[in-house]
């Protein structure tokens, strides 16, 4: 009897194999999801895409900001996390189509931001990229573009050790990292991924609470087209 229900065992176990179910593939809105969190767009500028673990913040050029933004007041991710954590991300733009060369104060770019989300008002902690035009040349393009990669925390401005390209690409891709250890929060770029220029600064103002919300965030303060690519976003616990 043993025998004989050993025997149906073995002849059913590839039709029982067969029958199980696939587990299915994640869509891309729950990859997202699982990934950046919750995508925010105040004032429904700009529109989020993702695919291929690449997240493209694309603005219209309508989907403009003013200049006195904060990344809060522009379209952005929100993950909670808890503790000590770095957060990495490369970030690359692409090369804005103009006919004439734009004022000083057209500028785009993006980067990690970091805050309190139960704050009456959050105060960001963020890095960014952030080209603008070099000079003012005449007649028509391609114009050279100026980059800097800076890092800000509330009551200070981070200006020592800034990263500063004088004939930048944008469409070339930049690390950016925000560490949090020790009850306070460092900002690093990096051409490589391997060798991180600190952006040195003071410490923010104000205690850091348990649990932050973090995410990329992104800004076109021009009347042209952007699109702000996002990719390899992580975020794990600081070493």
């Amino acid at each position: 009897m043993v025998r004989f229900a050993l025997l149906v065992a073995i002849l059913l176990s590839p039709l029982l194999a067969f029958a199980a179910p696939v587990p299915k593939a994640d869509s891309d809105a729950v990859k997202f999801e699982k990934r950046f969190g919750k995508a925010i767009l105040p004032d429904k500028k700009g529109e989020f895409k993702f695919a291929d673990d690449a997240l493209t913040l694309r603005f219209s050029e309508k989907d403009t900001v003013d200049n006195n933004f904060m990344p809060l007041d522009c379209p952005h991710t929100a993950v909670e996390v808890t503790g000590d954590f770095e957060v990495t991300v490369v970030i690359r733009t692409t090369a804005p189509k103009l006919s004439k060369f734009p004022n000083r104060k057209y500028h785009f770019g993006g980067g990690l931001v970091a805050w309190d989300a139960e704050a009456a008002k959050p105060l960001p902690r963020y890095v960014r990229r952030q080209f603008e035009p070099n000079g003012n040349p005449k007649g028509k393009g391609p114009f050279p573009w100026m980059e800097e990669a800076e890092g800000f925390a509330p009551g200070e401005i981070y200006t020592e050790g800034q990263t500063f390209i004088e004939k930048a690409d944008p469409t070339s891709p930049l690390h950016l990292r925000l560490v949090r250890s020790e009850g306070t929060i460092a900002f690093l770029a990096s051409s490589d991924g391997e060798k991180w220029h600190v952006l040195k600064g003071r410490p923010g103002k104000g205690e850091l609470p348990k649990t932050l919300t973090v995410g990329v965030w992104g800004y076109n303060a021009s009347d042209t087209p952007i699109d702000v690519i996002f990719e390899k976003f992580a975020v794990k616990p600081a070493k």
